[in-house]
């Protein structure tokens, strides 16, 4: 046994609270001596016990606990907004209206793009997107945004943009990539562009999720659903998507739009679309996980 008052059921508790507080603790092997020395002392005059406990219980939560550390430190946040310029991105823009005229790479006229203390504009001007210069996988995304009052369209449609992930291939309008539908109305809509996948709720092959209880949508400036999720015009909202090993997680504002799995591309660029509105970025954060 292991001592009066050392019930099995008081040590599976002590046990689960230990692994619970060890995870929090970032030398594993130093509380676990401890916290096995309050657990086990009614049987502290028997060290040969104690020790054996101990060394077992703490290479047992090392090893539980160890995919959780490698995950969360596998590297520094990437603020891909970084404070000083947009030298982590270039520009690919239509700056014809002649769409036979290709877009051209790094030629912003316009200023369709523009970044100054800390916030990204994005004009809506022309068709375009600010793509990021290498390729990202497994991460979780944190972007805040925000949508402007200047619209281009000119035909009374809705604010429309999106944030495109995963994005392979030569630059084109569009390139292959699942995209966060931004959108007034739909905002949180995941689309699967140019021939991208994704499995969930349990079909495959189709061109977009809508997001949960959506609803009768219409394309009009300022539409807002019964059900809202996006904040109003001029409040920021919270994009999360995690992105690990095809499995692709969509958030909007604290609340799941998409869970899926099987995603093709499972990495790729990061690209920040223009399309008919203005619209600002205060943060782009990648928080790299581990495989």
């Amino acid at each position: 046994g292991t001592g009066a008052g050392l019930t099995a059921t008081n040590l599976q508790l002590e046990v689960s609270q230990f692994l619970d507080t060890v995870r929090k603790s970032p030398d594993v092997k130093a509380f676990a001596i401890a916290r096995i020395r309050a657990i086990f002392r009614p049987i502290m005059n028997r060290p040969s016990v104690f020790t054996f406990l101990a060394t077992l219980i703490a290479f047992a939560a090392a090893a539980h606990l160890a995919p959780q550390a490698m995950a969360a430190d596998k590297g520094k946040v990437i603020h891909l907004l970084n404070g000083k310029d947009l030298s982590n991105f270039y520009t690919y823009i239509q700056n014809s209206s002649d769409r036979k005229v290709a877009p051209d790479l790094n030629k912003d006229p316009d200023q369709v793009y523009t970044y100054k203390n800390g916030i990204l504009r994005v004009s809506g001007q022309h068709m375009a997107y600010l793509a990021t210069k290498k390729g990202y996988g497994n991460y979780r995304l944190i972007a805040e945004f925000k949508w402007g009052k200047k619209t281009w369209d000119g035909k009374g449609r809705g604010r429309d943009a999106g944030l495109f992930f995963n994005a392979t291939g030569e630059d084109k309008l569009f390139m292959k990539s699942q995209e966060c539908q931004m959108l007034e109305g739909g905002t949180g809509d995941l689309c699967l562009i140019s021939g991208a996948d994704l499995t969930a709720r349990g079909t495959s092959g189709v061109k977009r999720f809508d997001r949960p209880g959506k609803g009768e949508w219409e394309n009009r400036l300022g539409f807002r659903g019964e059900d809202e999720i996006e904040k109003p015009l001029g409040e920021w909202n919270t994009v999360e998507i995690i992105n690990r090993n095809g499995h692709v997680k969509l958030s909007v504002n604290g609340r799941v739009m998409v869970d899926g799995k099987k995603a093709d591309p499972q990495s790729g660029k990061i690209l920040i679309q223009s399309n008919n509105a203005e619209l600002f970025y205060r943060r782009i954060d990648l928080h790299p996980l581990g495989k």
